[in-house]
């Protein structure tokens, strides 16, 4: 007498038969998080190298300039660096009296007060030289300047930061032995 067939095994689990693909899964999502890993450690130090020369002139705006043209530009510089530290020395060595005038700012207290306000209203400040120019004794210098809004205009907090670009011709002037800025017009689009 024939016996009749074997029962097929019982998984005790119930998840059926067990099959070698998940060694494949592990693989793949281990490869993934490998690649993630190598790709931080590659980004984070230029990133952070991005971010400690935001405020460091870009090599190309002082490439093939004459001595006076180095000089409007880092008249600009001074300028930007007057505003991100409220630094009123600067302020008044980087611009003419008429054009802090032209501002609303002729006076230190006021100046420190407004880049004091602008330095806590924004983040992530960078200026971009983009050209430089003559008209006869002026020298023009175009920007790019760029950066994270935390605030509206009037003060208020953003609910979410808002990105901001502003393109200015600096206008600056010979005074003395330097150079300074004696306008600023804002480039529309």
């Amino acid at each position: 007498m024939s016996s009749p067939p074997a029962a097929p095994p019982v998984d005790p689990d119930g998840a059926g038969p067990r099959t070698k693909r998940h060694w494949l899964a592990w693989s793949i999502l281990g490869a993934i998080a490998l690649a993630l890993i190598v790709l931080a450690i590659l980004l984070v130090p230029l990133w952070l190298k991005a971010a400690s020369e935001a405020r460091t002139p870009t090599p190309a705006a002082s490439a093939g300039l004459d001595a006076d043209e180095q000089a409007a530009v880092a008249a600009v510089q001074r300028y930007d660096d007057a505003w991100a530290r409220a630094s009123c020395r600067d302020y008044l060595a980087a611009t003419t009296e008429a054009f802090r005038a032209r501002l609303l700012l002729p006076e230190c207290p006021g100046f420190t007060e407004e880049a004091e306000s602008f330095a806590e209203g924004s983040d992530d400040y960078h200026l971009e030289v983009d050209a430089v120019s003559h008209e006869g004794e002026k020298i023009i210098v175009s920007t790019t300047e760029t950066y994270v809004s935390l605030v509206d205009d009037a003060g208020a907090p953003l609910a979410a930061p808002a990105p901001a670009t502003r393109r200015y011709d600096y206008v600056v002037i010979p005074s003395d032995s330097t150079w300074v800025i004696d306008d600023a017009n804002i480039v529309l689009p």
